[in-house]
């Protein structure tokens, strides 16, 4: 599915269909964060995360999409990613 039809789904309030579609994105960010420490758990809490994120950006009125939805899903990860496992480093 194109980037902007998901884009004009997600405003339209098609849930079922984004978030299939969205999950295919997972893989990607669960090898990233088990790669960088992470357990298979931390990458489907940070990926629910993530998704709630672009949800709500993308259903603004001036939400633009500027790279792919799957570089946009891995950027939001990432950084929730960097900043729990600093979380994490601070309570060790």
């Amino acid at each position: 599915m194109e980037d902007q039809k998901i884009i004009d789904l997600i405003k339209s309030q098609k849930h079922d269909k984004v978030f299939t579609t969205l999950y295919k994105y997972f893989p990607v960010v669960k090898k990233m964060i088990v790669a960088n420490g992470g357990r298979s758990e931390d990458a489907e809490d940070i990926y629910q995360e993530a998704l709630i994120v672009f949800y709500k950006k993308a259903e603004s009125a001036d939400f633009k999409l500027t790279s792919s939805i799957n570089t946009y899903l891995y950027s939001i990860c990432r950084f929730m990613w960097i900043d729990h496992f600093k979380k994490q480093q601070k309570h060790a």
